[in-house]
């Protein structure tokens, strides 16, 4: 599966930017879950649990990349897998 861009250094919608170099994903590598929309459950909105984990996170030319991993037994992240593919 083609990896992604989770973060690059171009200004972001709120004025703001975010060197790559400055970014500490040492503990996100422990746990690295893979969200829809940001959503966690528990934000008093329906329960949405995670859809898969991200593999092979790096630091790669100002950019942040990883590779999804998608949770094929949830029918919700398999459909996302399928529209990624």
């Amino acid at each position: 599966m083609a990896e992604f861009i989770l973060s690059d250094e171009s200004i972001n919608e709120s004025g703001f930017r975010i060197l790559t170099s400055g970014i500490d994903i040492s503990q996100f590598k422990k746990h690295p879950q893979m969200l829809w929309n940001h959503h966690r459950s528990n934000w008093g909105k329906p329960e949405m649990l995670p859809i898969g984990i991200w593999n092979k996170t790096r630091k790669e030319n100002g950019k942040l990349v990883a590779e999804p991993e998608f949770d094929m037994d949830d029918d919700f992240a398999a459909k996302v897998a399928k529209k990624v593919e």
